[in-house]
């Protein structure tokens, strides 16, 4: 029986040429798992939290049973994705990439998270407010016959799956003290210490009718500020968002990993508005 879970997904299975870049030196199809433990030591669970950066490495089965969607035929223990997180979250301007030659797609209702991938390069760089969040390498397009699956739906059909959770909805409350509030936001801070590095917080505060869109800006700094500076989270893993106009107070927190979109906002936009305001 296929699994039937309602959401939104979001996969960048890039193509490019045989000049797929990489980072130090570790190129997808290229290096192995001894290249890797060579330059970064072992490593238990796919990542290494580094003084710069945080930098998860995938490497390939050696078989396609019960592979991710982006796997491919190689010998076991081949680097197959690196991903790359910056702590210091540069802008999109200062890490020097020239967008122009990227492909460009905006993360639905999310406005401010963009992704710009080169399909020649196999290279994907996630953005959030023209800072960015997170670099990507995959294969390039010499290697497409080797992937495992032509497409996402053909992952999905292989392993019996009719659809697969991007991100869950941790948390929803309305109008709180700023107590009650706190209570609800180190749950989610708690959470995400005892997650791995590679998931992340967002913060959708909608805007109020009677208060407009300021409000909603100032509610959703102050959250970020208890969230990073009293409950010690990277200011990376909690991302803020202003929604739509509602007419009461809403705040959904949600969790989700790097890379992945969030399904949007949840709560009905009034016709005509404005959703950026």
């Amino acid at each position: 029986m296929k699994l039937i879970i309602c959401c939104v997904w979001f996969v960048l299975l890039t193509s490019g040429t045989s000049s797929a870049k990489g980072w130090r030196g570790l190129v997808p199809l290229r290096s192995t798992r001894q290249d890797v433990e060579r330059l970064l030591g072992p490593s238990s669970n796919f990542y290494y939290d580094l003084k710069n950066e945080i930098v998860q490495i995938n490497f390939s089965s050696g078989s396609c049973q019960g592979d991710q969607p982006d796997s491919y035929r190689v010998a076991a223990n081949v680097v197959t994705r690196i991903m790359v997180i910056p702590k210091s979250e540069p802008t999109l301007d200062s890490f020097k990439v020239k967008t122009g030659s990227y492909k460009k797609k905006v993360d639905g209702d999310i406005q401010e998270h963009v992704f710009y991938y080169d399909e020649e390069a196999g290279e994907s760089i996630e953005t959030f407010e023209d800072r960015v969040e997170s670099i990507t390498y995959t294969p390039g397009a010499s290697e497409v016959s080797l992937r495992c699956y032509a497409s996402f739906e053909d992952w999905m059909t292989a392993n019996n799956i009719a659809c697969v959770l991007a991100a869950a909805k941790f948390d929803e409350f309305g109008a709180l003290s700023l107590g009650e509030e706190r209570v609800r936001l180190k749950n989610i801070a708690i959470q995400l210490k005892s997650a791995s590095p590679m998931s992340r917080g967002w913060i959708i505060v909608y805007g109020l009718k009677r208060g407009g869109r300021g409000a909603a800006v100032r509610r959703a700094k102050r959250i970020k500020h208890f969230l990073v500076t009293e409950q010690g989270l990277a200011s990376g893993r909690v991302l803020t968002v202003v929604g739509p106009t509602v007419d009461e107070p809403i705040i959904e927190l949600w969790i989700s990993f790097v890379g992945q979109s969030l399904p949007g906002f949840s709560h009905a936009i009034p016709e005509n508005h404005n959703k950026r305001d």
